[in-house]
């Protein structure tokens, strides 16, 4: 086999082109992630994003209630309710009395303005929140739990979704001011997905 002019034969130039190839694949395989990899990475971020802000909208106001507001439920959806002292907002429609309970303690000078309800659809993996004027001032109360299906059905209060893809959300007491959270979500795409659970605990710091 005759050598090229710059010392190489054919068989050599290919032999070496193919190591040389074979060398550009590995080394790309290694510094570029793949597409899918990529895809996971995002759906992992918008999964935790999601997550967070479920729970942040939970201790941004039951951390300032009073455990002995806060109401939990099972059913018809999991879901928690506990007076708060920011106003309500676009509602206008009072609640009648048959919805709450007087707990017949006072929390002088905290004034309580309105009822927060924080509830899971499972279906659609959303997180919600409505909203419900109170105006008796620094009197305790609750919502009554066989109440919350139907304040969640009454379309006089608007609802607000709080988080999409949640495909898990638990809400317990553990003691007289403090909440437990449990969420978990994840991202559609695969069997393969990964899933971000996260649990918390909220202490109600304006209980007496």
């Amino acid at each position: 086999m005759r050598r090229s002019q710059g010392g190489f034969t054919v068989v050599e130039l290919l032999v070496t082109g193919t190591i040389l190839l074979v060398l550009m694949m590995f080394v790309s395989t290694i510094l570029f992630p793949s597409a899918r990899e990529i895809r996971r990475a995002e759906a992992d971020v918008a999964t935790q994003q999601s997550v967070l802000l479920a729970i942040e909208k939970l201790f941004q106001e039951a951390g300032y209630s009073d455990g002995r507001s806060a109401v939990v439920a099972d059913s018809p959806v999991p879901s928690v309710s506990f007076l708060s002292r920011e106003p309500a907002g676009d509602t206008a429609v009072s609640l009648g009395e048959a919805d709450y309970t007087p707990l017949g303690a006072r929390s002088d000078p905290l004034e309580w303005k309105k009822f927060v309800l924080i509830y899971y659809w499972s279906d659609d993996e959303r997180v919600c929140r409505k909203e419900f004027p109170y105006d008796g001032g620094t009197e305790l109360a609750a919502l009554k739990a066989d109440r919350l299906a139907s304040l969640i059905a009454d379309d006089r209060y608007p609802e607000r979704v709080v988080a999409f893809g949640v495909s898990a959300f638990g809400v317990r007491m553990t003691g007289p001011s403090l909440l437990k959270v449990n969420v978990s979500a994840s991202q559609p795409g695969g069997a393969d997905q990964e899933e971000t659970r996260l649990s918390t605990k909220i202490a109600m710091r304006n209980s007496l």
